[in-house]
């Protein structure tokens, strides 16, 4: 069964809250779906939050050797990109 839009955003927006200031990088939004989400409706769901102020996304460089990995945080763990605030 196919998540609605909407859900997949709640859900991806509480798994963010969960990671807290770690956020979570695009493979790791995959696995907490189970890889059962096509990458374009995560893609969609994540540009609805970032889009809504609730999540920022960013390029940087985890542990070990590879490329700089793209990672999501809630903005209640950013500060200075919190709406409102």
């Amino acid at each position: 069964m196919e998540r609605n839009p909407a859900d997949l955003a709640s859900e991806l927006l509480g798994a963010l809250e969960t990671a807290g200031e770690r956020g979570l990088s695009l493979s790791e939004q995959l696995d907490h779906f189970g890889r059962n989400v096509p990458a374009t409706r995560l893609r969609a769901a994540r540009k609805e939050l970032e889009e809504a102020g609730l999540a920022v996304s960013s390029s940087e460089r985890r542990a070990g050797a590879g490329r700089p990995a793209t990672v999501t945080r809630s903005t209640r763990w950013c500060p200075g990109d919190r709406q409102g605030s």
